[in-house]
């Protein structure tokens, strides 16, 4: 009933939920309460976590999208880490929904000439009232994160030469709710 829509009963629940999956990452969206519940009680179960907060541009709203993973078996990926072809590990990128709608007159300006469509419009024939428009229904807070891990050796944290097959990448993205509008969710995808 009523009695599990409260926080403390829901909190509790939640995290007998994520304690049962013992997964050694964790991606969630629409996580309020970052710093006062979740980073330290998943502290407690061994877990690291990143977190980025809506923009509130267009929302007050201050949940966000976090990654969480058990520090005794992968951590961050060093810069200085190389993988086999040589390329350097980019660790952590925030994504902001926001600033791709802001540029999207400078995307489409770019693009155009290009038998090519963003978000359901073909970029053609799109007139400024139309780009206004997408960039009015891109607006809507969503972020995203992406991180590279790499697994920890047992016994050593040094960075070094690394197999590929040791480095990986973990994305989390909160896209936007509405059905009427899936172009705002191709476009964000």
């Amino acid at each position: 009933g009523k009695k599990n829509l409260k926080w403390t009963s829901r909190s509790a629940k939640l995290l007998e939920q994520l304690q049962s999956f013992d997964a050694d990452i964790l991606l969630l969206q629409e996580v309020d309460s970052y710093e006062d519940f979740y980073l330290p009680k998943l502290r407690e179960l061994g877990y690291q976590g990143i977190f980025k907060q809506r923009t509130q541009v267009t929302n007050p709203k201050k949940d966000g999208c976090a990654i969480f993973y058990k520090h005794e078996k992968l951590e961050l990926a060093l810069s200085g880490d190389r993988v086999e072809d040589g390329e350097q590990a980019e660790l952590v990128q925030d994504i902001e929904y926001n600033v791709l709608a802001e540029q999207l007159h400078t995307i489409t300006k770019d693009l155009r000439g290009d038998p090519m469509e963003l978000a359901g419009l073909d970029l053609n024939g799109s007139t400024q009232s139309e780009l206004g428009k997408l960039k009015e229904q891109l607006l809507r807070d969503c972020v995203g994160l992406t991180v590279v891990f790499r697994r920890k050796e047992e016994g050593t944290n040094d960075a070094h030469i690394v197999s590929s097959s040791d480095i990986f990448v973990v994305g989390v993205t909160h896209l936007y709710w509405d059905p009427e509008l899936a172009n705002v969710k191709a476009a964000q995808a």
